[in-house]
C-alpha cells in the first residue's frame, strides 16, 4: 500500500466530475512544490471547484447550508449507516512490519497532541501521549500501536 501511495496514479469513478478530479489531484500532488495551495489559500479559492462560492458571504456566515443533519448530541451517529456504526473496530497492527527510520523521521513533530482530545488505549485515558504520528477520526484513534476506539 505504501508503494501505491507513492507511485500509483489517482483513479476516479466515471461519475466524479472534472472539477472534483482536478481539485483532488491538485491537493494530493506528491511533490509539495507542485501541490495546489502551495502559493496560498487564494490559489485554492480560485479553483473551478469553488467557482460558485461567495467567499465574503461564507466568511460572514450568511450562506444557507444545502443540508443540515439533525443530531441529538455531539456523539450522535444516527446519520451514519448502521453497517458502519455496529461494526467492531479491528486492530490494524501488522506484526513485524515497521516503517524504516528514514520514513519515520519524515513524520517527526507531525502531531501537536494538545489539538486532540484525550487518547484511549485499552480503556485507559492518556492525556500526555508522545508519538511522532497520529490520526484522530470519528471516535477512532490511530498511532503506531494500532487503531483503538475511545469515548470521553
Amino acid at each position: 500500500m505504501y508503494e501505491k501511495i507513492l507511485c500509483d496514479p489517482l483513479l476516479f469513478p466515471d461519475e466524479v466530475s472534472p472539477s472534483v478530479r482536478s481539485i483532488l489531484t491538485g491537493l494530493l500532488m506528491r511533490d509539495p512544490v507542485q501541490r495546489l495551495g502551495v502559493n496560498g489559500t487564494e490559489e485554492i479559492k480560485h479553483h473551478p471547484f469553488f467557482e460558485k462560492v461567495d467567499w465574503r458571504c461564507l466568511m460572514q456566515k450568511k450562506i444557507q447550508l444545502p443540508f443540515k443533519p439533525s443530531i441529538c448530541s455531539p456523539v450522535d451517529v444516527s446519520n451514519f449507516n448502521m453497517v458502519f456504526t455496529t461494526e467492531q473496530p479491528l486492530n490494524l497492527m501488522v506484526e513485524g512490519l515497521q516503517l524504516s527510520q528514514t520514513v519515520q523521521a519524515q513524520f517527526e513533530g507531525a502531531c501537536t497532541w494538545s489539538l486532540f482530545p484525550p487518547f484511549w488505549v485499552e480503556g485507559e485515558r492518556i492525556d500526555n501521549l508522545t508519538c511522532s504520528c497520529c490520526v484522530f477520526l470519528a471516535g477512532f484513534s490511530y498511532n503506531m500501536q494500532g487503531l483503538t476506539t475511545h469515548t470521553d
